[in-house]
């Protein structure tokens, strides 16, 4: 069956990749899914398998992260620094859970 072209954005998230020898995990980031009737292509500007990641690095990264997110004063000035450390929360939330898998 033929499907359409589809170009869709990706958050971050886990991505099951279906091998003849099984599957593997792999946690990913923020980029776009292209989708055909023949390959599904991955683009992501960050992506790691799960035997790659290591938990205690991985959960203090994400604890300094929140600490420092926790901290941050409210205001325009530090927006950009917020949604950084809001994306490496998230980031490292996402490997956490492909890890465990």
């Amino acid at each position: 069956e033929e499907h359409e072209r589809t170009l869709a954005p990706l958050q971050h998230g886990a991505i099951e990749i279906k091998l003849a020898s099984g599957s593997a995990w792999a946690a990913v980031s923020n980029g776009f899914a292209d989708v055909s009737s023949e390959r599904f292509v991955v683009l992501a500007d960050f992506c790691v398998m799960a035997g790659s990641i290591d938990k205690a690095k991985v959960s203090e990264t994400q604890r300094e992260a929140q600490a420092e997110l926790d901290a941050l004063a409210e205001g325009e000035e530090n927006e950009a620094r917020r949604e950084t450390l809001s994306e490496i929360v998230r980031q490292s939330e996402v490997q956490l859970e492909v890890a465990n898998k």
